[in-house]
């Protein structure tokens, strides 16, 4: 009894997928291409805050840190990153 209906549940032909975003997705989007936009400019004024308090301990004889613009040019790869896995998968 449960064989023929688990033959017949596998026999059956799968659901169709539409590929097309769900009601109210346009706004949700909306939202995530600012999150994104903002994220990046968070990284580059890090990026520009960085380098130039390196240019003034250079101007005043201290030692320059190049190791901290790691961190805000890794938030930038992080974040393009990301933009490009959720492009490829929407």
């Amino acid at each position: 009894m449960f064989a023929a209906l688990n033959a017949r549940i596998l026999a059956a032909a799968p659901p169709a997928i539409k590929n097309e975003a769900p009601p109210g997705a346009g706004h949700i989007l909306k939202v995530v291409g600012w999150v994104g936009w903002g994220i990046g400019l968070a990284c580059l004024v890090g990026v520009l805050i960085v380098c130039g308090r390196m240019a003034l301990n250079h101007q005043r004889g201290n030692d320059v840190e190049p190791g901290r613009l790691f961190w805000p040019v890794l938030a930038f790869i992080v974040a393009g990153s990301a933009g490009s896995i959720l492009g490829a998968v929407a």
